[in-house]
């Protein structure tokens, strides 16, 4: 099976793959484990639940085991024990023969103790049982609930499951119908596995659009933009944004008037977006704190008479990443095909990349300029990695990634696909290092991901009939979202 050589296998999960871990760049990671084992069954109750026998193979009992779906989400699978003494237990669970997975290793006290199954596809039949070391509870099985109804599901999935990037398991993304009207024809955040089957799914408000769904800066959670700019036209005077968990449940909600495209999360929680001002055409970076202060750090209209611009430029963005160690941002406007980074604090222009202005940087080779660029941002090693038109006016999606040379101010590039591919996404689009350092790149608007190796070979690809895919993210594991 395809995911049967994600993980090896052991009796128990190690520190490493028990524990969860969320990171504040842009592909989150958590633990996970596997574990061998056989398969029996258990009895089953009414109403999707579970029962199982009251004593495991060896080791302390368990008894009274049951899983029913969670009334929340549907793939999530909730369980509960009666544990005879405390010990370190976990789940394990196979939803496809011959693998198997493992929650994180808790230690817990006699009596009643709970989890959850995290991972299994919508209408998956899930046999699981409570591990210790040393022993294993009887088996039992479940099946998890629909997937809703309009759900995303992927026309294609093909590659070659040898060569994945096996750290990366899941991916994080949204998107919305084919419609020429996205909000009434559905708009959806949600994550697949590597056979492109949901794992959670959740479908926006009426009239309004996700254009770049994300974990949070700790990656404990999902923030769900629900953009009413595009959806209604309303200037995004309605727009807000969601903290979700795992079963589809809002933890708070940020108004975000204005948002225009893109929003990040820093580090302490605060909420940064592109805001548009006096209609279409002009926008300012706009910071919401967590005691509810806004404060305007930049400004993109007084940026572009700054910089002598044509009288036709406008603003437009399309991408907002926070930088930590330099607590800065990076923002990216497709209008004018620039990048600039600000100084959070101070709200001055640091570097511009791209096309505007005599400070911009140049590219090397010349060739190797990004145009009509989006999902920029600064990568773990220190590098620029764009999704680009392959050339001004070019009709193929590439990817680009360049060394800063700061003693020329030279972007160098080091690294680029797509060229010769043939596939092209009109809009949207961005490029994302997985944790095993390979490529996920998506097409936007020609609603596709795929997986690169770092010699520029296509191992996964998936695609789907719809309007587009918006932000994509690549998950190790789910343990640290619940």
């Amino acid at each position: 099976m395809l995911l049967a050589l994600l993980l090896s296998c052991s009796s128990e999960p190690s520190s490493e793959t028990s524990s969860a871990t969320g990171t504040a760049s842009t592909s989150g990671t958590s633990s996970g484990g596997t574990t061998s084992g056989g398969s029996t069954s258990g009895g089953t109750s009414s109403g999707g639940g579970t029962t199982g026998g009251t004593s495991g193979t060896t080791g302390e009992p368990v008894s009274a085991l049951t899983a029913v779906v969670n009334a929340g989400m549907g793939s999530v699978l909730d369980v509960t024990w009666t544990q005879g003494s405390g010990a370190a237990t976990w789940l394990e669970f196979s939803f496809d023969e011959g693998e198997w997975w493992s929650s994180p290793s808790q230690e817990r006290g006699s009596g009643a103790a709970s989890d959850r199954v995290l991972g299994a596809p919508f209408d998956a039949e899930v046999t699981l049982r409570v591990a210790w070391e040393g022993g294993q509870s009887e088996e039992i099985t479940a099946t998890t609930g629909p997937l809703p109804d309009g759900a995303p599901v992927p026309v294609k999935v093909s590659g070659d499951a040898e060569r994945w990037d096996t750290s990366s398991r899941f991916v994080l993304t949204c998107m919305a119908g084919a419609s020429s009207s996205a909000s009434l024809n559905g708009s959806w955040a949600f994550i697949i596995d590597r056979q492109g089957r949901a794992v959670w799914a959740v479908e926006n408000d009426r009239q309004r659009i996700s254009l770049h769904t994300q974990l949070s800066a700790d990656g404990t959670s999902i923030l769900m933009d629900q953009n009413s700019f595009w959806a209604i036209f309303d200037q995004g005077a309605a727009a807000t944004v969601d903290e979700l968990d795992l079963t589809g449940g809002v933890l708070q909600t940020w108004e975000t008037p204005g948002a225009h495209h893109p929003f990040t999360q820093l580090s302490d929680g605060s909420l940064a977006w592109g805001s548009a001002v006096r209609g279409y055409g002009d926008e300012e970076l706009t910071v919401l704190s967590p005691d509810g202060e806004t404060e305007v750090v930049w400004s993109c209209g007084a940026f572009l008479e700054a910089s002598d611009a044509p009288r036709s430029a406008y603003c437009g963005s399309n991408t907002l990443y926070w930088h930590e160690e330099t607590d800065s941002f990076l923002y990216s406007l497709y209008s004018v095909e620039t990048m600039i980074e600000i100084d959070h604090k101070t709200g001055e222009t640091l570097r511009v990349f791209g096309h505007l202005g005599d400070d911009a940087w140049d590219f090397d080779p010349p060739e190797s300029a990004f145009w009509w660029q989006h999902g920029g941002h600064y990568t773990d090693h220190g590098t620029l990695l764009v999704s680009s038109k392959v050339s001004d006016g070019g009709r193929e999606t590439v990817l680009r990634e360049y060394a800063l040379d700061e003693s020329t101010q030279t972007l160098v590039e080091v690294f680029s696909f797509g060229e010769g591919e043939g596939v092209y996404g009109d809009t949207m689009g961005e490029a994302d290092y997985t944790a095993g350092g390979h490529i996920l790149h998506n097409y936007g608007a020609s609603p596709r991901l795929r997986e690169i190796t770092p010699e520029g070979e296509v191992v996964w690809d998936v695609q789907w009939r719809a309007e587009y895919i918006g932000r994509s993210t690549p998950i190790t594991d789910l343990y640290s979202l619940q």
